[in-house]
């Protein structure tokens, strides 16, 4: 069991209301004024809470019993400290209602970060500076340590997260090596990039910043296989697998939930990068490595997952194109829809009128009438030579002559 919560933030006397709290009470205390409040040291100092450590009073606050459709309690739901750090005065529950997505935060002050924007761009006068925009969820700093066992890359000062200015180096390097062909060795590669025995390079790639606030969200990745992927004999948990088993349901899931970074092409979060050159560089060096840096993160992306897209930028004319490219396939898809149900209402015409046309008028068959009030149900009730046939309504006594024109059998199963 996890001690109570000593606060930090009494100690310095920073919240004069925190005395010896715990963890819940911690975070909303900090989040009382969420425009001015540094999430990203909320997020990595005042966390105050272990996966599997929970006090008995913060379970009891953010627990709810799990009840089944039918509205049987059937126990408690485990905590979920990510999902609870977005909002904690939220209980564990509310994020799990079927069909819900999960809590927002907006984290960031919209004048701050313009301000170290222009910044950034005042330093790049030797340099170049330009706008990306994140069109993916964004999964960086997963690795670096946290209570959550995942953590989240936060600037020190501004408090939103960032992407380092290595990482972007890296992808603006591996780009070179993979698609313009720069070997390992390549004097070109090595005066840029640097290397064991060369320096750093002759290129700075400063730490790329969000424009604006940036929306804080959940993201969870389900490992289905943890005992196959851990080498683990289900059968026998104690002692390894085989190399005869293979990955399968009897397997129980394990789902962790991280913080992640919100965006995507409607709604795009721009990133200022700055590249400036150093002692060695030359002439065009810096355009090479723009345009490196921006082809990586349109197809490579950065951060975690970007295997499955997660990471990626585009610039403001590729993401309008991508814009005009959507809104054409959808205005074509539009026009495919009706055209299908035009042909769809044209063939269910022609099979009405094939029924018609093969259809033996009986006493007793029930009809549709076409000009029947909604409700009304009629049967034929009397033939005639020409192949008229007077229709009654049921319950009615008035009969109505008429004829396969105006009428059309009713299907046994209707």
């Amino acid at each position: 069991m996890a001690p109570r919560i000593q606060s930090v933030a009494t100690r310095f006397h920073l919240y004069s209301d925190v005395h010896d709290t715990d963890a819940a009470q911690l975070q909303m205390t900090l989040t009382a004024n969420n425009a001015k409040t540094d999430h990203g040291l909320r997020f990595n100092k005042f966390f105050g809470r272990w996966q599997n450590s929970d006090t008995p009073e913060l379970v009891k606050n953010l627990q709810t019993d799990e009840t089944q459709r039918n509205g049987n309690p059937v126990g408690p739901k485990p905590t979920q400290p990510i999902l609870d750090w977005l909002d904690p005065r939220k209980n564990g529950n509310a994020y799990r209602v079927p069909g819900h997505a999960f809590k927002t935060l907006k984290a960031g002050n919209a004048a701050q970060l313009t301000s170290a924007c222009d910044r950034l761009a005042s330093l790049a006068r030797r340099g170049t500076h330009f706008d990306l925009n994140l069109i993916s969820r964004l999964l960086i700093g997963t690795g670096l340590p946290h209570p959550s066992e995942n953590g989240m890359l936060f600037h020190p000062t501004l408090g939103v997260p960032y992407v380092s200015g290595s990482a972007l180096k890296q992808v603006a390097q591996d780009w070179a090596e993979e698609e313009e062909g720069l070997k390992e060795d390549d004097e070109t590669r090595l005066r840029l990039f640097g290397g064991a025995k060369h320096g750093v390079g002759c290129l700075a790639f400063l730490d790329a910043l969000p424009c604006e606030p940036v929306t804080l969200t959940a993201e969870q990745i389900t490992n289905h296989y943890p005992g196959y992927y851990q080498n683990i004999d289900p059968a026998k948990p104690s002692t390894p697998r085989s190399d005869t088993h293979q990955p399968a349901d009897w397997y129980d899931p394990n789902p962790v939930t991280m913080l992640a970074v919100e965006a995507g092409f409607a709604s795009p979060l721009p990133f200022r990068f700055v590249i400036l050159p150093l002692r060695g560089a030359n002439n065009g060096d810096v355009a090479k490595a723009v345009e490196w840096l921006s082809q990586g993160l349109e197809i490579y992306g950065v951060g975690a997952r970007t295997t499955v897209g997660f990471g990626r930028f585009m610039t403001d004319d590729a993401l309008e194109q991508l814009k005009q490219v959507a809104i054409r396939e959808a205005e074509a898809e539009k026009a495919r829809q009706k055209v299908i149900v035009r042909e769809q209402a044209e063939a269910e015409f022609r099979a009405q009128q094939v029924a018609r046309s093969n259809w033996i008028p009986a006493i007793n068959d029930a009809v549709i009438y076409e000009h029947a009030e909604d409700g009304d149900d009629y049967h034929i009730t009397e033939l005639a030579e020409n192949g008229d046939f007077t229709i009654t309504r049921i319950g009615g006594n008035n009969g109505i002559l008429t004829d396969k024109t105006e009428c059309k059998p009713l299907p046994k199963d209707g």
